[in-house]
Formats: structure tokens, C-alpha cells, sequence
């Protein structure tokens, strides 16, 4: 008779039966608080993390370094912004 108390229960309070979330926290890598980022900084303060299940942690760190550190495991994602300028090969022109 309880179960039936329960799955009744869990039928009509879905969020009952739903376990709470454990927060992933991930380090993520940015070369600048350069306002090329700011969409990320905006998105955690905002909650739009959060409401993923995301804890992420912004360290600033010269790019040079951060391909090393995502290898190591001391990062998880390297944040880059490195426009690259293509000059044409002699043969197109």
C-alpha cells in the first residue's frame, strides 16, 4: 500500500521524485577581461549556468599556456579569440 502512496505521490509532484542536480564545476581558460568575453561573464551572473547544472570558474591565463593546461586537466575548455589574417598565395592572383 505505500508504494501506491508514493507512485501516486511522484504522479501528481513530478519535482518529488526528481533527484537534485549535482552542479558540474568546470575551469574554463580566458586570455583577457576583454569585452570580447563578456557574454560569459553575463551568462553566469544571469543563471543561465546554474539553470544547466554548470559551475564554472573563469581563470585569466595567457594563451600561450592554455592548450598546456587543458592537456594537464588543470582547465577544461581554452577560450581563444585569435583572428587569423590569410594573405593570398601567388598563384591566385
Amino acid at each position: 500500500m505505500p508504494i501506491r502512496i508514493w507512485l501516486g505521490l511522484c504522479l501528481l509532484f513530478p519535482h518529488i521524485a526528481q533527484a537534485a542536480e549535482v552542479m558540474q564545476k568546470i575551469r574554463v581558460g580566458l586570455p583577457s577581461l576583454a569585452l570580447t568575453y563578456t557574454p560569459f561573464y553575463v551568462a553566469q551572473e544571469r543563471g543561465f549556468l546554474a539553470k544547466r547544472a554548470l559551475e564554472v570558474e573563469y581563470i585569466q591565463m595567457n594563451t600561450g599556456i592554455q592548450p598546456q593546461a587543458v592537456i594537464n586537466g588543470n582547465i577544461n575548455f581554452s577560450l581563444r579569440y585569435r583572428p587569423e589574417f590569410l594573405r593570398p598565395s601567388r598563384d591566385c592572383r
